[in-house]
């Protein structure tokens, strides 16, 4: 009798494990796709996908072919401002590490095709205390040595 008790006990400890786990996952999806609304609404013109990569790296990507042909200070100037509305917007913002912004043209079909060069990606230390300006001339630097955009 003892052995069932263990095994139903272990059973529930099993269960109330994976409860929790399908909880914290429902709300970091939650959390996407929340964020991925509200940027869709605050950038009406380009389709935006989010993607979250082991709970601490947050990618944001626009498919905008306008945008994959802008000038390289445009492009950054965008990719803060989105790094900034994610801070605001995307609640375990706390949690995670970088984010990181990447623009891709559209497909004939509407889908995301290539990108335009390497993602910008902003440490969460410089986007909590508003001090980026090392890392936007840095994400200027490179786009401008890709050489792909102006």
């Amino acid at each position: 009798m003892r052995g069932r008790s263990a095994n139903r006990q272990i059973g529930r400890v099993r269960h109330r494990l994976l409860v929790l786990l399908l909880v914290a996952g429902c709300a970091e999806v939650r959390g996407l796709v929340t964020l991925r609304s509200s940027l869709s609404e605050e950038f009406p013109e380009a389709q935006v996908g989010v993607g979250l990569t082991d709970g601490l790296m947050l990618t944001v990507t626009l498919a905008d072919s306008a945008l994959v042909g802008a000038p390289c200070d445009r492009q950054v100037r965008l990719a803060l401002r989105i790094a900034r509305f994610a801070r605001d917007h995307y609640e375990p913002f706390d949690s995670l590490q970088s984010v990181s912004v990447s623009y891709t043209r559209r497909s004939g079909r509407g889908a995301a095709a290539t990108s335009s060069h390497l993602p910008f990606r902003f440490p969460m230390t410089a986007i909590r205390s508003g001090q980026l300006a090392a890392d936007s001339a840095n994400a200027l630097a490179l786009c401008q040595m890709d050489g792909s955009t102006p």
